[in-house]
C-alpha cells in the first residue's frame, strides 16, 4: 500500500469524519495489517466489544479509558486529571502508546505544574487528529504555558479547531492558524486576544468569554479586545457573565456584559452576539445602542420572571423561549422552598425543606438540551407560587412524575428533592380534565 494513499484518505477523513470515509480508511488499514482496521469495521457494524478495544490499547490502558470514549479506533475524549492518581497513570501509559496519535479530544485539568507537564507531552509528537482541547488550571499560578511550549503545541496540533482555557494568564502569545473556536474563563487566560498588535489567531470565528468574577471598569475592559487581533471574529458569546463567580454561567463579577459589548470596538464586526439575562434599565439602553450599530443578530440566553416588565426588549433581539420562575442563582444561594403537604395516609403532614439553588443550577444548564425537563420548571413554579398546604402541583400525566424522578441526578444537594418526589409519587392522585392533580 503506497503511503500516499493512506495519507490521502486520512486527509479526507479529517475533513469528513463520517461512516463512508471511515469504511474506506478501515479497508486500507486492514490491507496494511493494522489491527485498527478491524476495530473500525467492527464499530461501523455496531459489534465493537470491550475485548476488541483492549486488544488495541492493551489491558492496562484499556482499564483507564472508558469504552464509550473510544470511537472507531480513535480516542474521542480523554480526561487527564492531575488531582487523581488515575489521571497521572493515564498520562504515563498513553504517552508510551501509539494510541496517543489517535486522540481527537482531550481535557487537561489540574494545577499549573500539571498542565505544563501534559502540554509539554502533547507537544513532543504530532497530534494529527486532535481537534478539541480543554485546559483548566485550578490554582492561581499564572504563566502555566510559556511561549515556547505554546509554539510546540501549535506545531503538534495542525487540526486543532476548538480550544477551552480556564485560569489566569494560562497562555501568553498563543498563535494558532487553524483555531476557530475559543472558550475562555478568565479575561486574561489567553494573552493573544488582548491589546494591540498583529493577529495571532487569524481563523478564530467564535469567542465565548467569561470574565471569571473580575471587577473592572466596563470601558477599560471593553478596550482590551481589539479587532486587529481577531480579524475573523464574527460570533461573541458573553452569556456566562451573570453576576458572581459560580458555575455554570455566573462568572461576571460586577462586570456588565451589556456595557462591555456596547463600548467594545468589536461590536461592529460581529454577526452574532449572545448575552446574559436582561436585568436593569441601563442594560436595556446599552442593548438599544447595540441594535442600532452593533451585531446583526443578538440573543439573550436566559430570562427570569422577576425581571419581566422592568426592561422592554428591543425589536429584533431574540429572547428565550422559556422564563425561569425562580430568581437567578446569585440571589438565591441559600433559598429554601418550605413545603408542608397533606399527602394523606402514612405520609401525613411531613415538612420538606427543598433547596432551590442546586435544582435551579442543574435545570438552567440542562433544560436547553432536554426540553422535557421544562416540567421541572413548571413544578418549581407551582411550589414557589403557593408554598402552603392548599397548593396543587399540575403535571401533564402520571408518567411525568416518574420521568422527573428518574431524570434527577444523584447527589446530596438534590436528595431532598428526590425524597419529596418519592412521597409525591405515593400520594393518591385526583383525576382532572387537564391532567393529573396531586393533592398537596
Amino acid at each position: 500500500m503506497p503511503p500516499t494513499a493512506l495519507h490521502e484518505i486520512e486527509a479526507a477523513l479529517a475533513e469528513h469524519f463520517d461512516a463512508d470515509h471511515l469504511a474506506v480508511y478501515a479497508d486500507l488499514l486492514q490491507e496494511c495489517g493494522d489491527p485498527r482496521g478491524e476495530l473500525i469495521a467492527a464499530d461501523l457494524a455496531d459489534r465493537t466489544s470491550d475485548d476488541a478495544i483492549a486488544a488495541w490499547l492493551g489491558p492496562s490502558l484499556a482499564h483507564l479509558i472508558a469504552p464509550e470514549d473510544v470511537q472507531a479506533a480513535f480516542i474521542d475524549d480523554v480526561f487527564l486529571d492531575g488531582d487523581s492518581p488515575r489521571g497521572r497513570a493515564l498520562l504515563d501509559q498513553l504517552s508510551a502508546h501509539p494510541a496517543l496519535r489517535y486522540v481527537r479530544g482531550a481535557t487537561v485539568r489540574g494545577d499549573a505544574a500539571w498542565v505544563a507537564t501534559v502540554v509539554a507531552e502533547l507537544g513532543l509528537q504530532r497530534q494529527r487528529w486532535l481537534e478539541r482541547l480543554s485546559i483548566q488550571v485550578t490554582d492561581g499560578g499564572g504563566g502555566a504555558i510559556g511561549d515556547a511550549a505554546a509554539a510546540r503545541l501549535t506545531a503538534a496540533t495542525p487540526r486543532l479547531v476548538a480550544l477551552e482555557v480556564w485560569g489566569r494568564r494560562v497562555f501568553g502569545e498563543l498563535a494558532h492558524p487553524t483555531l476557530r473556536s475559543l472558550r475562555i474563563t478568565g479575561h486574561d487566560a489567553v494573552g493573544s486576544i488582548l491589546g494591540a498588535g498583529p493577529a495571532r489567531l487569524p481563523a478564530l470565528g467564535l469567542l465565548d468569554l467569561a470574565f471569571d468574577g473580575d471587577d473592572f471598569n466596563d470601558a477599560v475592559l471593553a478596550a482590551r479586545y481589539r479587532p486587529e487581533r481577531l480579524p475573523a471574529l464574527r460570533r461573541l458569546d458573553l452569556s456566562r457573565n451573570e453576576p458572581g463567580r459560580r458555575a455554570p454561567h455566573y462568572f461576571g463579577g460586577t462586570v456588565d456584559a451589556y456595557e462591555v459589548l456596547a463600548r467594545s470596538p468589536l461590536r461592529t464586526r460581529l454577526a452574532d452576539a449572545r448575552l446574559p439575562s436582561l436585568r436593569r434599565w441601563r442594560q436595556g439602553e446599552a442593548l438599544e445602542r447595540l441594535v442600532a450599530a452593533g451585531p446583526r443578530s443578538i440573543e439573550i440566553a436566559r430570562a427570569y420572571a422577576c425581571f419581566q416588565g422592568i426592561v422592554v426588549t428591543p425589536l429584533g433581539v431574540r429572547t428565550p423561549a422559556r422564563t425561569f420562575p425562580w430568581r437567578p442563582l446569585d440571589q438565591t444561594q441559600h433559598a429554601l422552598v418550605t413545603w408542608l403537604p397533606d399527602l394523606g395516609g402514612e405520609q401525613g403532614r411531613r415538612r420538606y425543606e427543598l433547596p432551590l439553588a442546586p435544582l435551579a443550577e442543574w435545570l438552567e444548564l440542562e433544560v436547553a438540551e432536554h426540553p422535557r425537563l421544562l416540567r421541572w420548571c413548571s413544578l418549581v413554579g407551582y411550589l414557589l407560587d403557593d408554598p402552603g398546604p392548599r397548593g396543587v402541583a399540575v403535571l401533564h400525566d402520571a408518567a411525568a412524575l416518574a420521568d422527573l424522578r428518574a431524570s434527577l441526578p444523584p447527589g446530596d444537594d438534590l436528595a431532598p428533592w428526590a425524597r419529596f418526589l418519592d412521597a409525591l409519587g405515593r400520594a393518591t392522585p385526583l383525576l382532572a380534565s387537564d391532567g393529573v392533580l396531586w393533592r398537596m
